[in-house]
């Protein structure tokens, strides 16, 4: 379920785009909160309210570089519907954050395209 977590050229499972989901999310709402921890330290922040920005911002560049970074690494830069796709994480992650923004880059690393390698369950872990 979490293998070849941050290879975003990989295609996945339903249950392997779950895991990548959680991960990414995880490690988003962990990257805001040392970011907002650091610039409330070096007194840009004075209130946690101040801080919610500062998690927008994040999530709002982290799910464009990973819906990005998939469409690169799966070739799919070629294809409209694709980059509208990433475009709409983009606009969901600002209104709804990673909650909403990282949906659909999980379904983007769903998706076959030609010879690319697939990620194996571990064994006795459902596909």
């Amino acid at each position: 379920m979490f293998d070849h977590i941050f290879s975003f050229g990989m295609t996945r499972t339903t249950i392997q785009a779950i895991g990548f989901y959680f991960v990414h999310f995880v490690f988003l709402f962990l990257t805001a909160f040392i970011c907002g921890f650091i610039l409330g330290a070096m007194g840009f922040i004075r209130s946690s309210e101040a801080a919610i920005p500062v998690g927008v911002t994040a999530s709002i560049l982290y799910t464009a570089v990973i819906s990005f970074a998939i469409l690169k690494e799966k070739n799919l830069f070629g294809q409209f519907k694709y980059i509208l796709l990433a475009l709409t994480a983009v606009i969901l992650s600002g209104f709804g954050g990673a909650l909403l923004g990282l949906v659909i880059p999980a379904f983007l690393s769903k998706i076959s395209v030609g010879n690319l390698p697939t990620v194996i369950p571990a064994p006795g872990l459902p596909a």
